[in-house]
């Protein structure tokens, strides 16, 4: 399988050279998602360019060399690293092990569809690490966001679910069903011991399990 990356040494490391310490990893899961990798790989080495960063993508069983394209740019750059689930599915569970999995401080989960927008990830960063916020959100329903190509039915789906999922919370949050968020690894083990790892909406579950209603800042995203 042929991986072709841009060779500008601005945005690639020397191959082999030591990598900091990363303080953020950007948590990916991935079923089938190939031809997505390197050009999410790109666009996280353009925008999070000057950080010290790493891509965990989390792979639970991909059919389609999904594996073999993050291990091929991983041997080249030490920032891009796989962990391969096997026996376990979903987003959840993916994004708690893909934490376990890291040392960085600052973690995000990123849909490997390239449905979110990887240029806002400074600004989380920078929300966290002000202490304005110890959850930032992307959302789609604030001022500036967008559900972008979305069918009315599948925005009407969305919405309902979004509606009810806030019922279930302490504090106010216009997107608790997004997959597009970041928060301190310190906040994250406040929520551990009673997260479920099942399903899919990982920032409700992490929300909910937290003893205290925690921080938020939401930032738009279509």
């Amino acid at each position: 399988m042929n991986v072709v990356l841009s060779a500008d040494p601005v945005v690639a490391p020397v191959p082999g050279a030591p990598v900091p310490a990363p303080d953020l990893c950007v948590i990916v899961p991935v079923l089938n998602e190939r031809d997505n990798v390197v050009p999410l790989i790109e666009k996280l080495r353009e925008t999070l360019f000057g950080l010290k960063w790493e891509v965990l993508f989390v792979d639970d069983g991909s059919t389609d060399g999904t594996r073999d394209a993050v291990t091929a740019i991983g041997s080249l750059d030490s920032r891009v690293r796989l962990l391969h689930r096997v026996g376990r599915k979903g987003l959840a569970s993916a994004f708690i092990e893909g934490v376990r999995a890291s040392i960085a401080p600052y973690v995000a989960a990123l849909d490997g569809d390239m449905q979110h927008d990887e240029r806002i990830l400074p600004a989380m960063l920078d929300e966290l690490r002000s202490g304005r916020a110890e959850v930032v959100v992307g959302s789609r329903y604030i001022a500036g966001g967008g559900l972008g190509e979305w069918d009315k039915t599948r925005a009407g789906m969305s919405d309902m679910a979004t509606r009810l999922s806030r019922l279930v919370l302490r504090t106010h949050v216009t997107d608790p069903m997004s997959g597009f968020f970041m928060l301190p690894r310190t906040v994250f083990e406040r929520a551990a011991p009673r997260l479920s790892a099942i399903g899919f909406k990982i920032l409700l579950d992490v929300i909910a399990s937290l003893p205290m209603p925690p921080k938020i800042t939401e930032l738009p995203y279509t």
